[in-house]
């Protein structure tokens, strides 16, 4: 049976989809920056996107796991703001029951629906300050979003995000707040407590009586507070306080574990401090489902005393006397830094060894039971991979955010039993599924005649047969809605799908008329298929070595964004150019026709050939082998940017490298002179161009001329 259904348009498609816009309204004048929210983004700088976070492409076949598979993986390609690094994660479930992620990311908070964990569908993003630390919390319908960089209080409401739209309610900067590391709400009180602020070092305190006007009520400045978590008890668990109270427990800085009774906003009292041995950043932490239990852990103790990644256990039951029950471990040398319990578990976001699963039903003898190494490069003590996981979706999914490889969606349920039924569901209408006691799942089938929707979007009525298959005999010519690209939508009564949906014949990419391939990236003119939404592969056929291994790989063209170049001289303005990255799942989109897009990745390398193919969504979505014509793009040698510099502008690269051509035409790119190569094509650099020509670029096209071999990463396959 399947539980949650996805919308029939989205059940069709393969692969990460890119769906919707956002739009923008200001709901109170008094909140800063509601308006324009510019979600095709502003391009980042140089220096963020040469930052070192990113991880080597994931492929699930070989990653290390343990009773944990993967769904699916959303890549930082895939998020119109073009991100270079993710952050935190939340999880939403909308009033029509559909599940999302909500994604921190160094430029914006992307959306993604999660429904279809096998099909994650990015609604899209909303831009804030640039920063490598955000973090996100929910209350209602609305996403609230602090960033170290600033901007202030962040608001999103996802009322009709169902729809793909997401509203920017602007962002509040009362009492002159403006940036925090992190951020807890206390849904059942109705207050926010951002921590380590522009305020305080300590917690702030908001107020959401008015969601849509935040107003600061308090602060609390006795420690530096890097993380909190707030929690309401019926009675009060300390003597001599009667009642329904309002606990904090803060991890702070240096200091340990803080216990702040916040019932009284006025007069905010600390009634415990909990300190331990070789305490460097007590980093964040949760309560057990019975709040007996804290558990928490340390971000310094494994790189200043040489710790493994360990969890620690304070015994909260009288939360004025709190007292320590150990500490587990699984030996790793990595990093903790966020978790979250789910029933008898531990879900632990360790940075280099990724999601990691403890069972803790026994507290004095936990055990690790799964997981899953979302960064498969090493477990060292680094500040790479897995930064937290969101495990409280109804279906089961638990979601990880990757700093370098975005989104991944996991199937837990082998390491951990279901716990309810829809954790069970096989996607059959016609099906009952059950979790048991013991934490498996039964399919058993329906009785015929249930009432089932077999996933078409042109039938209707469908009944369950006695074998367990949807039937519907009815037609539905008017289903299809909902698509602005599409609409309006026919029905193919013989297939079922809607036309948008259906595999047909599509233009594809064309040749740039005056732009050369050059030795690191593909340039390509977006084709012209009007009503039609595509996926651009690029296909690695030909590659020198020490490549050859990864001739065949399928790749795929991510969503474009714009590189503006530094100005120099001769430029009246910066000029400007659309980039892309290869992504491993397809990007499925309305592309603007005619536009030029230089696409740039670790698996374009010099002295290749690439082939370069579009097909159309419900192509990807039936997985049918249907391509347009192929356009094939031949790299240039390592170093060799020009041909005959005689003449201007250069002629296209010769196959060759000399002193005479490249390296002159260089050089005088160099110097901003009007012979030189041009800036995007004398930046050899392999990665997305940092917009200046310098002594390094020089220094390359020399070690090119001297024979030296290609000196960077290439390619790292895909899944």
């Amino acid at each position: 049976m399947k539980s949650i259904r996805p919308m029939n348009a989205l059940a069709m498609l393969a692969g990460v989809t890119l769906l919707g816009t956002c739009s923008v309204r200001a709901s109170d004048p008094n909140i800063a920056d509601a308006g324009e929210a510019h979600i095709d983004h502003v391009a980042r700088s140089a220096t963020e996107m040469l930052k070192q976070y990113a991880n080597a492409p994931v492929n699930a076949a070989n990653v290390d796991a343990l009773g944990v598979s993967l769904f699916s993986q959303v890549p930082l390609s895939a998020f119109p703001s073009s991100p270079s690094s993710g952050n935190d994660i939340w999880g939403y479930v909308s009033p029509g029951g559909r599940e999302y992620a909500l994604v921190g990311l160094n430029t914006a908070t992307g959306f993604v629906d999660v429904t279809d964990a096998a099909i994650p569908v990015v609604v899209g993003d909303i831009a804030h300050v640039n920063s490598f630390t955000s973090d996100i919390a929910q209350f209602g319908p609305i996403t609230y979003v602090v960033a170290d960089g600033g901007g202030g209080l962040q608001m999103v409401d996802l009322s009709n995000i169902d729809t793909g739209v997401l509203n920017l309610l602007g962002s509040s900067n009362s009492g002159g707040f403006n940036s925090a590391h992190n951020i807890y709400i206390n849904t059942e009180s109705g207050f926010a407590y951002p921590c380590s602020t522009n305020l305080t070092g300590g917690f702030v305190v908001f107020d959401l009586s008015v969601p849509t006007a935040p107003v600061v009520v308090a602060t609390w400045n006795e420690a530096s507070v890097h993380d909190l978590i707030v929690v309401n008890y019926a009675d009060c668990p300390y003597a001599g306080r009667l009642g329904a109270c309002e606990i904090a427990f803060t991890f702070s800085v240096g200091s340990g574990v803080f216990i702040v009774d916040v019932t009284d906003k006025s007069n905010m009292v600390t009634i415990a401090h909990h300190t331990y041995a070789n305490v460097r950043i007590a980093h964040q932490g949760w309560l057990t489902e019975d709040r007996r239990f804290l558990l928490f852990g340390d971000e310094g103790d494994e790189t200043a005393f040489g710790l493994p990644t360990t969890t620690y256990i304070l015994n909260v039951e009288d939360v004025a006397n709190p007292f320590p029950m150990g500490s587990f471990t699984n030996g790793l040398p990595s990093i903790d830094h966020n978790l979250a319990i789910r029933g008898n578990f531990a879900l632990e976001a360790n940075y280099t060894s990724g999601l990691r699963i403890f069972d803790i039903s026994d507290i004095g003898n936990v055990v690790e039971v799964g997981f899953f190494d979302t960064f498969p490069a090493h477990n060292q003590p680094a500040f790479a991979g897995a930064w937290a996981a969101y495990a409280a979706l109804p279906s089961g999914v638990v979601i990880v955010s990757d700093i370098g490889s975005g989104l991944f969606v996991l199937n837990v349920s082998e390491a951990t039993g279901c716990q309810q039924d829809s954790q069970c569901s096989d996607n059959n209408d016609c099906t009952i599924d059950t979790c048991l006691p013991d934490g498996t799942c039964t399919n058993t089938l329906a009785a015929a005649g249930l009432p089932c929707d077999d996933g078409l979007a042109c039938t209707t009525n469908g009944q369950c047969d006695a074998l367990g298959v949807c039937v519907s005999t009815d037609v539905n010519t008017i289903a299809c809605a909902g698509d602005a690209v599409c609409a309006p939508f026919t029905c193919n009564l013989a297939s079922g799908f809607c036309s948008c949906f259906e595999c047909v014949s599509v233009v594809a990419p064309g040749k740039p008329a005056s732009t050369v391939a050059m030795n690191r990236y593909l340039p390509f003119v977006t084709p012209d298929n009007p009503t039609v939404q595509v996926a651009i592969r690029v296909v690695l056929t030909n590659l020198p070595s020490p490549f050859e291994s990864f001739e065949g790989t399928v790749m795929w063209v991510g969503a474009p964004f714009e590189v503006s170049l530094l100005p120099g001289d001769n430029d009246a303005t910066p000029p400007t150019f659309l980039a892309s990255r290869l992504s491993c799942t397809p990007v499925v989109r309305q592309w603007d026709p005619g536009q030029l897009v230089h696409v740039f990745d670790a698996a374009i390398v010099p002295g290749g050939t690439y082939t370069i193919q579009t097909t159309a969504r419900g192509c990807v979505a039936a997985a049918i082998p249907r391509f347009s014509s192929p356009l094939t793009v031949d790299t240039s040698m390592w170093g060799d940017v020009v041909g005959n510099c005689t003449v201007t502008p250069c002629t296209a690269p010769d196959n060759s490298v000399n002193v005479t051509t490249d390296l002159v035409a260089i050089l005088d790119t160099f110097s901003n002179l009007s012979t030189g190569a041009g800036k995007v094509r004398a930046d050899i650099d392999p990665n997305l161009p940092d917009n200046i020509v310098n002594i390094v670029d020089v220094t390359r096209t020399q070690d090119a001329f001297q024979g030296l071999d290609y000196p960077f990463a290439g390619p790292q396959g895909c899944p």
